[in-house]
């Protein structure tokens, strides 16, 4: 690569990730190598492994994943895993809108975010590392969607994490 001969447009993308303590790191940014229409994600993308969502809505996720696929890159470098192509952006996608009807049917069938999480089948997510990263991904839906669903402390959530939602 020629960073020379290149352009690049960083763009707020997301929301900021937490550290377990709930200390914001700062946004998520994902930059634009325009001349060679590639796409530097960061932590919007976890290609090949379950996305961990410490704060913010699968909304604004989606939402970002939609105006990454708008982009149209040949190339798209993810946060964690392999370099792909808007192929990554739309399984990503997939995850999160599967996620979304997940938690909005588990809600509506009054089941608890742990009931979910214990019962969840994550079909071909399931063989992305990292699956048990859904549990914490699956609070943060139902928080964000019932705000009265019970808080927890980070080192909870942690745990639940630990154990795959059976808790």
């Amino acid at each position: 690569m020629h960073p020379v001969a290149s352009r690049y447009a960083v763009n707020e993308q997301g929301p900021a990730p937490r550290h377990p303590d709930h200390r914001v790191t700062g946004g998520v940014r994902g930059a634009e190598r325009q001349h060679l229409d590639g796409l530097f994600a960061g932590d919007l993308l976890f290609i090949g492994g379950t996305p961990m969502m410490w704060s913010g809505t699968i909304e604004n996720r989606v939402a970002a994943c939609d105006r990454m696929l708008a982009l149209d890159p040949a190339v798209v470098v993810p946060g964690r895993g392999p370099v792909a192509g808007p192929a990554g952006i739309r399984q990503v996608r997939d995850y999160l809108t599967f996620l979304d009807g997940y938690a909005r049917n588990s809600l509506a069938a009054v089941r608890s975010w742990r009931e979910a999480a214990a019962e969840i089948d994550l079909g071909p997510c399931a063989a992305w590392g990292e699956p048990e990263r859904t549990v914490a991904n699956l609070y943060g839906a139902y928080r964000s969607l019932e705000p009265a669903t019970e808080e927890i402390t980070p080192l909870e959530l942690l745990t639940a994490v630990a154990a795959g939602g059976r808790t």
